[in-house]
């Protein structure tokens, strides 16, 4: 979950753009990022939807990212190449 005023990821970018942050493993595993609005919608919907009570929802972001390909393009957008190794 990201947005506006999240500081959870900024170590991320951060480690990612001065080179100290490897992917740890080999960079597979697949990551949903969600904008926080988008979630709040979908709280708010279903708290709307009489059918939604005692349902179960998989809510995550529009596609699936591995984080070899996450790395990559904070690096790409930080002007640095990624860590040539992995953790």
């Amino acid at each position: 979950i990201w947005g506006e005023g999240d500081t959870r990821f900024l170590k991320l970018f951060r480690g990612i753009k001065k080179r100290k942050m490897p992917i740890f493993g080999d960079g597979t595993a697949w990551t949903h990022w969600i904008h926080v609005q988008d979630l709040v919608d979908v709280f708010l919907l279903a708290g709307r939807d009489e059918q939604a009570v005692n349902q179960t929802y998989l809510v995550a972001g529009e596609k699936p990212v591995p984080m070899k390909t996450v790395f990559q393009t904070i690096a790409k957008q930080a002007g640095v190449s990624p860590l040539p190794f992995s953790i």
